[in-house]
């Protein structure tokens, strides 16, 4: 708190610099005189380049103040004017007093930043700080190269074209299907299709993983598939297995070492050819998705049937089942949206009652898998 002296003639002619700092709130205690009271008033000294502006806080509109240079630099009266000066007679609450130059310079700095419209351009990245939020009704483009909203990188979410439509660059999405090697279906046998190609598969969610070789039963165990060319890896857990060499199927239940795996059914014996196969499509985010599978078998008698079957975490959530009207290839196509949280794993698996094995035909456009997020 500072102490002013009773003024004379209604003015302070203390030059305040040297006492008080700009920009920091200060209240001053005025001693008893003719047009002061005794009341509390505060002050506010800012800096505008080189001169100085005051927020006086009062209840009395007849005093006088005159600073340091003197009134040709400020001053401050009811109705007073000075040249260079702008002055504003101090009302009942708050006035601020500050030279006309200041008032130039101050508009015309602002006048590069604020347009017309009122809107602010930036002139570098704009960062409200974290867990704030930009709110209003609409955001628009402001020219005819369309609108973007991406991550933290500035490469990867969504830019809406000029003509409206959206694109998603980074949205899950994978195509696969079955390479060369065609994979036999034993008949009236519930099996998974393999994929071990893709066409895309932008969040790396589809796992083609496909390891093949030949059992050399080096142990001679029951449920065991081994092979010392061909390591495993824990990561082999809860994979499918054909033997190609009866078209038997089964699952792989554990990790013996590099060598061996452990089977939910004995189905090897020395010499017998394998493929130990994913074909699984694993999901990131929770949303809802798009899944379409073809499934393409290269003939089937008349009369006969086959069955296509999409699983989510190895139960089934649709299925589809067609017999074919004449002897020819067997086509079976089918699609579902479904809400899958993240985690879940997406499989397509195939059966038919031929009465003997069927290969399936290979290639992206005899037998695919699409899945996509929408939502």
């Amino acid at each position: 708190m500072t102490t002013l002296a009773a003024p004379t003639g209604n003015e302070i002619q203390n030059t305040l610099a040297a006492t008080y700092e700009r920009g920091v709130d200060t209240d001053i205690t005025l001693t008893d005189g003719a047009d002061f009271p005794n009341s509390a008033h505060v002050i506010r000294i800012s800096e505008s380049s080189t001169k100085w502006c005051l927020i006086i806080y009062t209840t009395k509109a007849t005093h006088v103040l005159t600073m340091g240079g003197g009134a040709d630099d400020y001053a401050l009266a009811n109705n007073y004017v000075t040249d260079g000066t702008a002055v504003f007679a101090i009302g009942s609450d708050v006035e601020v007093v500050c030279a006309a130059d200041e008032i130039a310079q101050l508009f015309t700095e602002q006048a590069d930043k604020i347009d017309e419209d009122g809107s602010v351009p930036l002139t570098s990245d704009w960062d409200i700080g974290d867990g704030l939020a930009i709110k209003g009704d609409e955001i628009r483009a402001r020219d005819g190269a369309g609108l973007k909203l991406f991550e933290d990188g500035g490469t990867k979410g969504l830019f809406v074209s000029d003509a409206g439509i959206i694109s998603q660059a980074m949205q899950s999405s994978a195509c696969a299907y079955p390479t060369t090697e065609a994979q036999t279906f034993p008949t009236a046998f519930l099996a998974k299709v393999i994929y071990d190609a893709e066409s895309w598969d932008t969040q790396t969610e589809m796992d083609t993983t496909r390891k093949a070789g030949t059992d050399d039963g080096a142990h001679g165990t029951a449920n065991w598939l081994e092979d010392s060319s061909d390591p495993f890896t824990a990561a082999d857990v809860g994979s499918s297995v054909w033997n190609e060499t009866d078209d038997t199927y089964t699952t792989v239940t554990g990790f013996v070492d590099a060598g061996t795996l452990l089977l939910a059914a004995d189905l090897f014996v020395n010499g017998e050819n394998y493929r130990v196969y994913r074909s699984r499509f694993t999901v990131t985010e929770d949303g809802i998705y798009l899944i379409t599978v073809l499934g393409v078998l290269v003939s089937m008698s008349d009369g006969k049937t086959g069955t296509i079957r999409v699983q989510v975490d190895g139960l089934t959530v649709c299925a589809h089942r067609q017999s074919l009207g004449a002897a020819g290839a067997f086509y079976c196509t089918m699609a579902t949206t479904q809400k899958i949280s993240a985690n879940s794993y997406i499989e397509v698996w195939m059966q038919h009652d031929e009465g003997s094995g069927l290969d399936n035909a290979t290639g992206v456009n005899n037998n695919n898998l699409v899945i996509t997020k929408i939502a």
